[in-house]
């Protein structure tokens, strides 16, 4: 089991507001984030992406980089070469994180590139826990505007997004689509994908899909607003080197005029 820590950021902002930040899980076991996220008493959960493991790798655009094909043969001859399950974890592993979830505060998830389709049984289930699916759509949470950004980009719902009145925070899995799609103007930005680099050096990442080596993006805060999980789960045989799983706590701090 990999050890997950809590990361804690402190933002001023327009109200004040305790969430919790989870990404990655990728089907593996969600009982350290469901404990950890529930000692923490959040406000609401965003889940940035990756919960399920619903796609091809085959087909995926973002596999066909160079540096993205050297990583995955390498990974896949340390699989090989160290036994390590090729098969993906349960699905009822994600379910699990989302029935714990749901008991603690409302629950808002947006979709990631190991999610180009889902089941119909796994929409089951996000409508049984009540969780909110944002799949390049959004939604109004009192005073605030909670969007989800998906791998496949539609321009026309981040148009619409932007110009919406009120507190605007965007769940965007993909951290590299801040300068892609120009997201500056956007109050608060909540990613993943990015595994922490999986390997750290000096607080920078090694390798991110979708960035390559050493990524802009990989693990903290940035430009004030945007915030980057490190994610839940590791996914291939190679460790995670100074670089732990994590649950992260932002805490939105109303500034007094």
């Amino acid at each position: 089991m990999e050890h997950t820590i809590t990361t804690t950021y402190e933002l001023p902002f327009d109200r004040d507001m305790r969430i919790v930040l989870l990404s990655d899980l990728h089907q593996r076991d969600p009982e350290p984030a469901i404990m950890l996220t529930k000692e923490l008493r959040p406000d609401i959960i965003c889940v940035a992406g990756d919960t399920f493991e619903r796609y091809d790798r085959h087909l995926h655009p973002l596999y066909k980089t160079p540096a993205a094909i050297i990583l995955m043969v390498l990974s896949k001859t340390l699989d090989y070469l160290t036994n390590y399950p090729r098969e993906h974890p349960p699905v009822n592993n994600a379910y699990a994180l989302l029935e714990g979830l749901s008991t603690i505060a409302p629950v808002f998830l947006s979709l990631g590139n190991h999610e180009s389709y889902l089941k119909e049984e796994d929409l089951d289930i996000i409508n049984k826990y009540h969780i909110t699916l944002l799949d390049n759509t959004y939604v109004r949470y009192d005073d605030i505007v909670i969007g989800g950004l998906s791998t496949h980009i539609n321009k026309k719902f981040i148009k619409k997004f932007k110009k919406q009145s009120g507190i605007k925070i965007l769940l965007c899995h993909h951290p590299e689509y801040y300068d892609q799609y120009h997201l500056e103007d956007i109050d608060l930005i909540l990613s993943g994908h990015t595994h922490g680099g999986q390997i750290r050096f000096f607080k920078h990442g090694f390798f991110a899909s979708g960035q390559g080596v050493f990524p802009k993006y990989s693990k903290g805060l940035y430009h004030n607003h945007m915030i980057v999980s490190a994610g839940l789960a590791n996914t291939v045989s190679f460790p995670r080197l100074n670089n732990p799983c994590e649950v992260v706590l932002i805490d939105l701090k109303k500034v007094k005029k």
